[in-house]
């Protein structure tokens, strides 16, 4: 797979800019909303050939170059970072987090994964996908008809996604349980010491360069993937993500509290 911003077809773009969201990289909605699937159906796509394909349309991309500290949250350069990992650890990075990630930190895949199999036999703990306003019901049926939303019942505001996955899957979609992540924030407020060889990994982590956010769209300072952000006055770090259906929040405070 060769990546060209096809605006600065010289630019080099590192795994740094993936990670820091400076790598000119914009949202394609026709592209995105082809990518969230059924079930466990993004299973049966290739990250790679949905990466090359997506990044193949001009309007996937800003007209900004590469490494200028201009950011713009992109999930498919994420994803490109994921796809990254897979060739330099040779197995696939559904394999990877499993193995070297959330093994090391006693969560069991039954517990944690990225597709629906993986809770099985626990079923009974997924949480349904709502959303609320019947309003959007026309909406949701145009942008994303594969995943088959509808209303709860003929008077009930809310619509119901039935549970899906995305082809993009290394960004934002790894369930797991509340204990489960709470054992992956531990680690991350002991440096992750038991999946980083160097306490500097961290400092990278959470460290933010100078940056600019693209339009001003974002108020968020980015390090690697972690970000930055002050809310009613405290600065935190952590991710939040939204995909239809479902919204999550997980932020630390002075790196000693987390909230949901």
């Amino acid at each position: 797979m060769k990546i060209i911003h096809p605006y600065y077809p010289n630019a080099i773009i590192t795994t740094r800019h993936l990670l820091t969201h400076t790598a000119g990289i914009g949202v394609n909605l026709a592209e995105e909303y082809k990518l969230y699937l059924p079930g466990d159906d993004f299973t049966k796509t290739n990250l790679g050939d949905i990466i090359e394909k997506y990044l193949s349309y001009n309007n996937s991309w800003l007209p900004v170059s590469p490494g200028h500290n201009i950011t713009s949250y992109s999930n498919i350069g994420a994803s490109l970072a994921a796809f990254i990992v897979e060739r330099v650890a040779n197995m696939s990075f559904e394999e990877y987090v499993q193995e070297k990630i959330l093994k090391v930190l006693g969560i069991d895949k039954k517990d944690a994964g990225y597709r629906l199999s993986n809770f099985q036999d626990k079923k009974e703990y997924l949480v349904g996908h709502y959303v609320y306003n019947a309003s959007w019901l026309q909406t949701f049926q145009h942008m994303v008809p594969q995943l088959n939303v509808s209303r709860v019942d003929n008077s009930s505001d809310w619509l119901y996604v039935p549970f899906y996955g995305i082809s993009r899957y290394p960004a934002g979609y790894l369930r797991m349980s509340a204990y489960s992540l709470s054992l992956f924030f531990q680690s991350f407020l002991n440096n992750f010491t038991q999946l980083l060889h160097n306490l500097s990994s961290v400092e990278e982590i959470i460290h933010v360069a100078p940056q600019t956010s693209y339009l001003n769209m974002s108020d968020s300072k980015y390090g690697l993937m972690w970000y930055w952000k002050v809310i009613g006055g405290r600065r935190l770090i952590g991710h939040e993500g939204s995909v239809p259906g479902i919204t999550t929040i997980r932020l630390i405070i002075n790196s000693c509290t987390s909230y949901f």
